[in-house]
């Protein structure tokens, strides 16, 4: 047994919702329950110390990658909370604070939304194919497309062996065994936040960028313990900078911690890749190089490093073969 884990099997770790501190305020989300629709109305709650959307916040959360991918993209940020419309189930719309954490599913109830629900597009080839755009100006609801390829392209005529095959692996969500939480606190100089994080300094950019506040009055402080991350717990999210909001509102710290039900409907997912690839080869097993397809499934928008994803998948496709053309 490794010595620095005796803490956590004798149940003496220290998570982030173990810390407590004076005068603590509780976050809750109100999350859309349909894929895709436009808000009419929203109803804010009446026992609530403070509510927010999109109205009171108008931000949207930071993308990374690099500037080629940014560049020649049709990017799509997600809003921190709905800016009018969803689409995802789970999507934030509506934060509020209350002062007992076990008053939210209460005060939650108060809230009411009426939406006008449009149909979904669930499959990466019908969303290509469609010419309903789920964002404005994004043709065939693709945003990114790029080719990389090198070598002798040449060799594919010369081939003797072409293997095909159409591969495609589902959508999956990394499912750490403590889901996301913290807390923030701005204390009239500094925003501090005391968080589950993989990333410190993601973290502080992230929220410098969104909130406008210089990296240097923003001080990040991971939980004693991390319960898993997966990347999950890299970048910022949006319940984060509803938490800084709150606290710089109301002068106090503001906690919030997901639940199992929101971890398992949040925006990082991984895989949804459909790879159309082509293996050419001689008859004595040499492999002269691939070609293909990767097509991966990026969600409702725009989120922390997905722009890079397809050109990621696409450049592992060689593995660890010595190959003579890529496409």
């Amino acid at each position: 047994m490794i010595r620095e884990d005796l803490e956590k099997i004798t149940g003496k770790g220290s998570y982030i919702d173990d810390i407590n501190m004076k005068d603590m305020l509780y976050l809750y989300v109100v999350r859309s329950p349909i894929a895709r629709g436009i808000i009419k109305r929203i109803s804010r709650p009446e026992h609530a110390i403070l509510s927010l959307t999109w109205e009171d916040v108008r931000a949207y959360l930071p993308v990374r990658g690099d500037p080629y991918t940014l560049r020649s993209s049709k990017i799509v940020r997600m809003p921190v909370l709905a800016d009018g419309r969803v689409n995802f189930i789970g999507q934030p719309i509506l934060a509020f604070v209350t002062e007992d954490r076990y008053e939210t599913e209460d005060i939650a109830e108060e809230v009411s939304i009426d939406y006008e629900e449009l149909k979904p597009i669930v499959n990466l080839e019908d969303a290509m194919n469609s010419e309903e755009e789920i964002h404005p100006g994004v043709k065939n609801n693709i945003s990114v497309d790029q080719l990389i390829e090198g070598g002798d392209l040449s060799l594919r005529s010369k081939a003797e062996v072409v293997v095909e095959r159409k591969l495609f692996q589902n959508r999956i969500v990394s499912n750490p065994l403590e889901p996301k939480g913290l807390i923030a606190f701005w204390d009239g100089s500094f925003l501090n936040l005391f968080g589950s994080f993989q990333s410190a300094f993601r973290v502080r950019d992230d929220i410098s960028e969104v909130l406008g506040i210089l990296p240097d009055k923003i001080k990040v402080s991971g939980a004693k313990n991390v319960g898993g991350g997966f990347g999950n717990k890299v970048p910022v999210h949006a319940e984060y900078i509803l938490a800084s909001i709150a606290s710089i509102k109301l002068g106090k710290p503001v906690k919030w911690v997901e639940l199992r039900s929101e971890h398992l409907k949040n925006p990082t997912m991984g895989r949804g890749v459909l790879s159309d690839v082509r293996l050419y080869a001689t008859r004595e097993g040499d492999i002269l190089g691939i070609d293909g397809t990767v097509i991966v499934d990026l969600g409702a928008y725009n989120y922390t490093i997905n722009p890079t994803t397809p050109s990621f998948i696409a450049r592992l496709l060689t593995g660890p073969y010595r190959m003579k053309f890529a496409s």
